[in-house]
């Protein structure tokens, strides 16, 4: 029940709708401001609509008398008479159901072409390439609201669904036969591009909505924060009058006080009364005094709860400014982070084409190519490890770790980036646990304390890091510690929250994303671990985070992929099974000097083929992201027909789980983009060829 809930809560709300009011305020602001962009894209397929016109003379010449009477005789005419109703309140009233009818037009306008053209003819290709562009015209460019855009895209799909079903018979022809398949497929886009176009038309309208509701709550806010600001100027005043008031009686007294004194010196007979008047106009002026103390009182307190409700704005209002502050900054830092390498790989790569160049330029420019596309790597995994801790989408998978080859292999990485700035490297294991094993996600430990590390070099230029671990009764503890530049304790806790840092300017001394700390402390929680530093500026650092021991084994382990060696082929036969032409010519030009023959396929169906036309192949790099049939369904057929012939899957995918995926699947190795020409033929090497 409680993974039901949390489901219902994560699926988008379709109903759009505010109170009646409000609702009626928004259309009204929506219609104001989409009328430009309406226009610009009905404009947009007129052009478009005409343009088209023209190849119907090469591409349908049997039929461009019909084509041409529905695009200038019906359709253009409609969608310039739209235009022309724009600019009446009539368009004002009845907008939404204009744009459904003119959007239905100009679909099925495209709808009855396609009737005119056979589905094997290229022009049948042709307008069924235009009417998805018109489905993607009525989802983006002419403002249909989320629910009237369903309708017009309906209403053109069932008009194709007529055509091609009950005039063209494309189903007649039994679930095999090409007009089937042709059925089919248009089918399927249509239905991907209506899913895509629903999916941008609902955050659209969401967003509008959205922002429309956050300008009406400004707006209210500042009305409520005038009237409370006319309020309390208007008990002000009423206190300053009631104290004039009390003012003017206090001097009535004393002078009706100086009169009776002046009367006594006069009548001495009357000098017992005016004595117990006089006391009777002290005792009143006693009361009236306190009561201006009392009223005085009143006012400090109301003036003290204005002060602290004044000030809670002004902290709301730094608080908004310094969230934006350091939003700017980081998106700047994101700019900063991804251009910069960017730079380096465009211009390295540019100037390594100047023949003039000495062999000592090139290796130089080819490092610093490497150096750019690394650091390039590096943000960008940055970027998609804090989005999918974000989301909750990371798998943890539990399974033995040998904790000290783990650390010695992080030492072994980081040893030259300490040589190269001087820096002592320590590793402390404990000499009764070295080899001791713990049951965690190897590739969450190794990421934690690879960032830690990565994290002490960057910030030390002189001295030394030492990192390693001890044992506890039912945990492990890690440590880090660095003599660099220090974190001032009142930064101890920020610097853990998403898109902190200490120095959030543009002056900042060192690159990186500035989300390494976010992301340990996101795995962190994954695996049950708590990470806690001890720091001050220009003292060093030095980061400690625990993980819980656990008996015996939590999860079933990763498949481990299989070793399997062949009999020395100094040069193999090896099929690339590659949709992206650059990393195919990549691939052909590293094997042509170690393979005897290189077959090619741009999808999983040919891969499968040439497997089977050609048995001498004894090698397969599959690509498992390719059209007509992906990596994995190739690699189940062709294991099914040759169960020994090796497959390395060859993906941009990152995560653990696809890589389950694909030796589960059948692969027997897996080589992540980008790699390298020595991690390839490394793999070659595992296999038994190359020697």
């Amino acid at each position: 029940m409680h993974v039901f809930s949390y489901i219902l809560k994560a699926l988008p709300d379709f109903r759009f709708r505010f109170d009646e009011q409000t609702e009626r305020l928004f259309l009204a602001d929506y219609i104001g401001k989409s009328q430009v962009v309406i226009r610009a894209g009905y404009f947009l397929c007129i052009f478009l609509y005409a343009i088209f016109g023209l190849l119907d003379i090469w591409i349908v010449p049997e039929t461009v008398n019909i084509a041409w009477f529905i695009r200038f005789a019906i359709v253009i005419p409609i969608l310039l008479f739209t235009i022309i109703v724009s600019f009446t309140d009539f368009f004002k009233r009845f907008n939404q159901i204009i744009l459904i009818v003119t959007s239905a037009i100009v679909g099925l306008g495209i709808v009855v072409m396609i009737a005119y053209s056979r589905p094997t003819e290229l022009g049948y290709k042709y307008y069924y390439s235009g009417l998805m562009l018109v489905i993607f015209w009525i989802y983006t460019f002419i403002r249909l609201r989320f629910w009237n855009s369903i309708i017009a895209a309906l209403i053109i799909t069932l008009g194709y669904e007529f055509i091609a079903i009950f005039i063209q018979h494309l189903t007649a022809s039994g679930i095999e036969s090409k007009n089937m398949m042709v059925f089919i497929n248009n089918n399927f886009f249509f239905i991907s591009a209506n899913i895509i176009g629903l999916w941008a038309s609902y955050h659209i309208e969401k967003l509008q909505r959205s922002n429309f509701l956050q300008n009406r709550i400004i707006i209210d806010e500042n009305v409520r924060i005038q009237n409370f600001s006319d309020m309390l100027m208007h008990k002000n005043e009423e206190i300053l009058a009631q104290s004039a008031m009390i003012e003017s009686q206090s001097k009535r007294l004393f002078e009706q006080n100086n009169l009776l004194e002046e009367q006594s010196q006069s009548t001495r007979g009357k000098n017992e009364e005016l004595l117990v008047l006089n006391e009777e106009i002290r005792t009143k002026s006693k009361e009236l005094s306190q009561a201006n103390i009392e009223l005085e009182e009143k006012v400090q307190e109301r003036t003290k709860e204005l002060q602290k409700s004044n000030n809670e704005l002004i902290i709301s209002r730094d608080k908004a400014q310094a969230s934006d502050l350091l939003k700017t900054a980081f998106m700047n830092n994101i700019s900063h982070e991804v251009r910069t390498p960017l730079n380096g790989i465009m211009g390295f790569g540019s100037l390594l084409t100047d023949p003039n160049l000495t062999t000592e330029e090139r290796q130089q420019y080819n490092q610093l190519l490497k150096a750019s596309g690394n650091r390039l790597i590096n943000t960008i995994t940055d970027y998609m490890d804090i989005s999918l801790i974000a989301s909750g989408n990371i798998e943890v998978s539990h399974k033995p770790v040998n904790v000290p080859d783990l650390l010695k292999e992080l030492q072994t990485k980081f040893r030259d980036s300490c040589d190269v700035k001087n820096l002592v490297l320590n590793l402390a294991i404990p000499a009764e646990l070295e080899h001791f094993t713990l049951i965690t996600d190897a590739e969450l430990l190794r990421k934690i304390i690879d960032c830690l590390l990565d994290n002490a070099i960057k910030f030390t230029s002189l001295g030394s890091i030492t990192f390693g671990y001890s044992v506890k009764t039912n945990t492990i503890d890690f440590f880090v510690i660095d003599t660099g530049i220090g974190i001032p304790p009142e930064f101890h806790e920020r610097i853990f929250e998403p898109f902190a840092q200490e120095d959030i300017s543009d002056t900042r001394g060192y690159e990186g994303s500035g989300l390494g700390l976010s992301i340990i402390s996101g795995f962190l929680k994954l695996l049950g671990g708590e990470i806690c530093l001890e720091s001050d500026k220009g003292q060093g650092a030095s980061f400690f985070f625990s993980l819980p021991m656990e008996p015996g084994t939590t999860e079933e382990n990763e498949p481990i992929p299989p070793l399997v060696l062949h009999a020395e082929i100094i040069r193999p036969v090896v099929l690339v099974a590659e949709d992206d032409l650059s990393n195919d010519l990549y691939m052909e030009i590293i094997l042509k000097s170690f393979a005897s023959v290189v077959f090619t396929a741009a999808n999983g169906k040919e891969a499968v083929e040439k497997c089977r036309m050609h048995p001498e192949i004894s090698l397969v790099l599959m690509d498992l992201k390719m059209p007509v049939m992906d990596g994995f369904e190739a690699t189940r057929q062709i294991k099914s027909f040759r169960k020994e012939l090796p497959i390395i899957a060859i993906t941009a995918y990152a995560f653990s789980k696809d890589k389950k995926k694909a030796l589960e699947i059948g692969c027997d190795d897996f080589l992540l983009k980008p790699f390298s020409k020595h991690d390839l033929l490394e793999k070659f090497k595992k296999f038994g060829f190359l020697g």
